[in-house]
């Protein structure tokens, strides 16, 4: 069944029929998953047909399946998916409660199974928790999760998905200083609080904010601050055109 699932990737990688293999593939999995329910690779029937009820575009189907294999309290990769497919199914629903509840256990998992996963999961299992926790109105683990965004090294990130996780993380971050009006006293805590070299990316989330609220000159401010004391804001077209206005 998984050659079969294989052959499909490859025949929908190539604009293919492949709908016909995967449809086959879930035959022979769901029928060893009724057969076999205490086999040591029952976990892994589970999630491929997930995966493959996924592909065939059955998303409640899947849903149906991930809950199936989150059942089991034993940590592993396949249990690890399954939470986080759950939590971006709610998410996607605007369910961000839940969403937040799937994605911590997703990376409670992959804390406890740390040796198994890149630091790439890890910095993709953050992200799902930090703006789930957002939208959540949990600002402090939302903080927390960009915390942990800042500090994970960016191994397996292309230069876009690298530049998108620290401008969001920044735009969380960022508004959690919205009730402090002294500038003077936010560029304290962006110190205090956020790693250097990520400051230029926190003082543009700022100016954007000022920039709607038409404080100017604060925006201006922010700009040569961040600037002056942090090298990678010259990689923001954004805070150099802010002092041509």
């Amino acid at each position: 069944s998984f050659a079969l699932f294989l052959l499909g990737t490859e025949l929908k990688e190539n604009n293919s029929d492949y709908r016909e293999k995967y449809q086959n593939a879930l035959k022979i999995i769901k029928e060893s998953v009724r057969a076999y329910p205490h086999s040591l690779l029952h976990d892994k029937s589970l999630y491929l047909q997930a995966i493959l009820l996924e592909s065939l575009d059955k998303k409640y189907a899947a849903q149906k399946i991930w809950k199936i294999l989150v059942q089991n309290d034993k940590p592993s990769t396949y249990v690890h998916h399954a939470h986080t497919a759950l939590g971006d199914f709610f998410f996607h629903a605007e369910k961000y409660q839940s969403a937040f509840i799937e994605y911590q256990k997703a990376k409670n998992i992959l804390l406890q199974l740390k040796d198994n996963f890149s630091s790439y999961y890890e910095l993709k299992s953050w992200y799902r928790l930090a703006w789930s926790a957002y939208f959540s109105g949990k600002m402090q683990d939302a903080i927390e999760a960009c915390y942990a965004l800042f500090s994970l090294p960016k191994e397996g990130l292309t230069q876009d998905e690298k530049r998108l996780l620290i401008r969001d993380a920044a735009k969380i971050i960022s508004r959690s200083f919205i009730e402090i009006e002294d500038i003077i006293s936010i560029k304290r805590l962006v110190k205090k609080r956020i790693p250097n070299p990520y400051w230029g990316a926190v003082s543009l989330s700022l100016m954007n904010r000022w920039q709607q609220e038409n404080a100017l000159q604060k925006a201006s401010d922010m700009a040569l601050w961040a600037l002056k004391n942090d090298q990678t804001s010259y990689e923001f077209p954004e805070i150099l055109s802010q002092l041509e206005k």
